[in-house]
């Protein structure tokens, strides 16, 4: 299925990163800041930060996937930790 490349502005990146819009990694995104670049959506990290990736292989992809996916669970397993000391 065919979704268009999504326009990120200020508000719609405070969106996305709350949960309002619900983006799928790998899908499409332009960062308004960076006019003509499109970029793909990586994921939202458990800080709210909003990952993405401008170089467009498969492989540079692939390695922003697997950095996201780290950091989340580093985040997760911290987090874990944190709790079972307090």
């Amino acid at each position: 299925m065919y979704v268009p490349t999504v326009l990120v502005t200020e508000e719609v990146l405070h969106r996305i990163t709350i949960g309002d819009i619900v983006l799928t990694p790998g899908q499409w995104i332009q960062l308004a800041w960076l006019p003509g670049q499109r970029s793909r959506f990586v994921g939202v990290g458990p800080t709210g930060t909003f990952w993405g990736v401008h170089e467009h292989s498969r492989e540079a992809f692939k390695l922003a996937c697997d950095a996201f996916k780290r950091n989340v669970q580093r985040r997760q397993a911290r987090k874990l930790t944190t709790r079972d000391h307090a």
